[in-house]
């Protein structure tokens, strides 16, 4: 977003400037959020994986007496 911001700010007197400003904001915002939401959803695959570690300790457990 820097790179955007700047670029925008160099072209301030240009009517393009503002738009490319707003437009590095608005991509810095969504991609924010987007860090944070994927950091919620690697958690969430953490606790499915480590639910799934008990689920294959008890299939193996019941399989070892066949």
């Amino acid at each position: 977003m820097g790179d955007i911001a700047a670029a925008g700010e160099s072209l301030r007197h240009w009517s393009v400037g503002a738009q490319l400003k707003s437009t590095g904001e608005g991509w810095g915002d969504a991609l924010g959020k987007l860090r944070g939401r994927l950091g919620e959803h690697a958690d969430g695959l953490r606790m499915v994986a480590d639910g799934h570690d008990v689920n294959e300790e008890n299939v193996l457990s019941r399989l070892k007496g066949w």
